[in-house]
């Protein structure tokens, strides 16, 4: 008797304890998955993109392009550096067009809490180099469009996750996968740098990458929203979108290996 009274004990004990095992992850957790994973990945690797321009138009409830785009190509490679390797140095150049071309970017993104990320832009014409804005309001400037796209400094310098609050808003679905939805909200320091005054993102919950990305004002206006199309093999980001609500512009963006 007392042997089947110790075995029911430690089955109800089991069934106590596996919730506990299978806790859902927090926001924070989630993204900081996801941010170590894409670092992992990219680590020393070369990649080209093509960067497609254009204002569009709402035809038959799509977007579409309303003149020619404007095509860049770019090649850009980076590596960790710094504690536990979680800074990054990466450079970008302009391969086309021809008039365009050498034209490159140098960036240091820190994980350091409250240390400013670094752009330095090479303008191959004049033989020059010129730092770039990493946010608006302490440069008492806009973020820098990065070659001439809808991407800014800002896109690419989103801050580090201890300058926000983050926030599980619940499950969902995008582009038929099961995803997380996460909220980012900037804290009084990081606010004073971007015109985002929240982000929710919809992070696949298999593959750790963000399939949808919306960027709202302080007016809880949408003003941009990137698109994931195509994620590859080992989980890296290849084909996607960039609406921006505002100017009516449209960047499509498709990288791959150099």
């Amino acid at each position: 008797m007392k042997k089947i009274l110790l075995n029911k004990t430690w089955l109800l004990m089991l069934c106590l304890a596996a919730p506990l095992t299978h806790a859902e992850p927090t926001g924070r957790e989630i993204l900081d998955k996801m941010t170590d994973f894409q670092r992992s990945i990219t680590d020393s690797a070369f990649v080209k993109s093509k960067l497609s321009s254009c204002q569009y138009g709402i035809k038959d409830k799509r977007i579409t392009c309303v003149e020619e785009p404007r095509v860049k190509l770019l090649e850009a490679v980076g590596i960790n550096d710094g504690v536990n390797r979680k800074d990054t140095k990466s450079v970008t150049v302009v391969l086309e067009p021809a008039i365009e071309k050498g034209v490159g970017m140098l960036n240091y993104t820190y994980d350091e809490a409250g240390k400013d990320n670094e752009t330095w832009l090479y303008l191959s014409a004049l033989g020059r180099v010129k730092r770039i804005a990493s946010g608006n309001s302490e440069d008492d400037s806009e973020p820098a469009s990065l070659f001439g796209s809808e991407f800014t400094t800002e896109d690419t310098d989103p801050g580090k996750l201890d300058e926000y609050t983050i926030t599980l808003l619940g499950e969902a679905t995008e582009a038929g996968r099961p995803v997380w939805k996460i909220e980012t909200v900037p804290n009084a320091e990081r606010a004073k740098k971007t015109r985002y005054a929240r982000t929710v993102l919809y992070v696949d919950k298999e593959r750790y990458v963000s399939l949808r990305s919306e960027m709202y004002d302080k007016n809880n206006k949408e003003i941009k929203r990137m698109i994931t199309s195509k994620v590859d093999e080992i989980k890296r980001c290849l084909d996607g979108a960039l609406t921006n609500h505002d100017e009516s512009s449209y960047e499509s963006l498709i990288q791959h290996d150099s």
